[in-house]
């Protein structure tokens, strides 16, 4: 992150940020996403939208008021929108005139021509950004809380195929493959569904996700170096026929002078040509 201000104004920018942070109620996930797998199987998790984060950070920010009752703490977000992607920072500003910048969240458009998809994944970035800015938590549901009890008792492995391929993961008390629900967001890119992957808090699911991410990179690195082999191949350099031309002509004069050189003024001397050789 990056702070603007000098040491004075930090000060007070870091006491008003602490008592926003003390005052925020953890929002509740009352949104429900409902998407269907490939093979036909129907799974759903709640989140806490955009509505609901910004109504938990400006809630505890409209409670830090100075002396005369005016909110002393705010923020507004940095967007950049462009074909390639969406690039959203959350800036906090107090009213001494400092600003600490949070790091850009970056999320790439696939399909920058939607107005529909494109304003999604900003409400997406949005929220991200501003989450990990106040450190906003959703909260757990049961099936949550036994998957991180159980995983006090449990060791962290990587798996291998077979084990990454029947990974299974509980969904609101429902159990689906990951690999399932990891296929569905490379096809259609759903940022709830990135952040579903994103947000998990049992650390062997992270590394199941993780090991599904890193074939993903694998994959992607191996077909553009095919690309490039291909292409490379297909890359003949261009004959020109004026020189190869002249090429053939200097060897013929070479050839014949030569000829000379062994046959003598004299071809119709035959002893004397067999001699030399």
């Amino acid at each position: 992150m990056e702070f603007i201000g000098d040491e004075k104004s930090r000060a007070i920018w870091n006491q008003h940020f602490i008592q926003v942070k003390s005052k925020i109620k953890q929002p509740k996930r009352t949104h429900v996403v409902d998407t269907v797998t490939k093979r036909g199987k129907r799974y759903g998790y709640k989140y806490a939208d955009l509505a609901d984060v910004d109504k938990a950070v400006m809630d505890a920010c409209r409670a830090v008021k100075d002396k005369d009752g005016n909110v002393v703490f705010a923020y507004y977000f940095d967007i950049d929108n462009s074909n390639e992607g969406v690039c959203v920072q959350t800036v906090m500003v107090d009213t001494s005139g400092a600003q600490m910048i949070t790091d850009k969240v970056w999320f790439r458009n696939t399909n920058s021509g939607d107005a529909q998809q494109t304003a999604g994944l900003i409400s997406y970035a949005k929220r991200y950004s501003l989450s990990a800015a106040f450190g906003i938590a959703s909260e757990e549901d049961d099936d949550a809380q036994n998957l991180k009890s159980q995983d006090n008792h449990r060791r962290v492995m990587v798996l291998d195929v077979d084990e990454l391929n029947s990974f299974k993961v509980n969904v609101m008390g429902k159990s689906y493959l990951l690999k399932d629900i990891w296929n569905d967001y490379l096809e259609y890119k759903d940022p709830e569904t990135l952040h579903w992957l994103m947000d998990q808090k049992d650390p062997q699911t992270l590394q199941a996700i993780k090991q599904f991410n890193d074939q993903y990179k694998m994959k992607q690195l191996l077909d553009k170096a095919k690309d490039k082999k291909a292409k490379k191949a297909q890359e003949v350099e261009p004959v020109d026929e004026k020189e190869t031309g002249t090429k053939k002509e200097t060897e013929t004069e070479k050839n014949n002078e030569i000829k000379k050189l062994v046959d003598g003024d004299n071809t119709d001397d035959e002893t004397q040509t067999l001699n030399l050789f």
